[in-house]
């Protein structure tokens, strides 16, 4: 698996196609009934985790979002987002954040 350098806000927007002035919107990791929810490096269920959120956990979110399938292969959306616990970033399931 590849090493991922931790990012801050500005630098995430930056690399998104901002200019580093705008801020994320903060949303919180929710209705997890069991396990976690993945952070991956692309908008699909593959082999491409990067990191694990739980129920609370906040993420600030871009506005990138694209759609991409689920664990079953339905479409879903997927926002762009750094999670401020582990200071990662990569795309999340949508579904899951309120």
């Amino acid at each position: 698996m590849a090493d991922f350098e931790k990012l801050n806000e500005t630098d995430m927007e930056e690399v998104t196609g901002g200019d580093g002035s705008k801020r994320w919107n903060t949303r919180t990791v929710a209705n997890l009934k069991n396990g976690y929810l993945a952070l991956r490096t692309d908008p699909c269920y593959d082999d491409n985790e990067v990191g694990e959120l739980s129920n609370g956990d906040v993420v600030r979110i871009s506005s990138n979002t694209i759609t991409g399938t689920d664990v079953n292969g339905n479409p879903c959306i997927y926002v762009y987002v750094y999670a401020e616990k582990s200071g990662i970033s990569g795309y999340v399931n949508a579904a899951f954040l309120q």
